[in-house]
C-alpha cells in the first residue's frame, strides 16, 4: 500500500469512529517520516482525539512535520509555545 493510500485509509477509519485503526495508520506513516502522518498524529495528541491529550507527544510529532514545511504544524507549534503547552513558558 502506498503512503497516500495509508493516509486515505486512516481518514476513512476516523470517519467511521475507528480511533484504533486511525492511530495505528498514523503511527506507521509518522514513523516512516511522512509529514502528513506526523501532522495528523500530532493533532490527535494535541486534541486528545482517540488518545489522552498529551502536549509532549503533540510537540514531538508537530515539530517533525513543521521541520518538513507543514504550515499547519508550524502554526500550532507557535500557539503551543505562546501558551506553554508541552514546553516551559518563559
Amino acid at each position: 500500500m502506498t503512503l497516500a493510500g495509508q493516509l486515505e485509509d486512516a481518514f476513512a477509519a476516523i470517519e467511521h469512529g475507528d480511533h484504533a485503526t486511525y492511530l495505528r495508520l498514523l503511527h506507521l506513516l509518522a514513523d516512516e517520516g511522512n509529514p502528513n502522518g506526523q501532522f495528523n498524529l500530532g493533532l490527535a495528541y494535541y486534541n486528545g482525539q482517540g488518545v489522552r491529550q498529551d502536549f509532549a507527544q503533540a510537540m514531538k510529532w508537530l515539530r517533525k512535520a513543521a521541520d518538513q514545511g507543514v504550515a499547519g504544524a508550524q502554526f500550532i507549534l507557535g500557539d503551543m509555545y505562546a501558551y506553554g503547552q508541552g514546553v516551559p513558558q518563559a
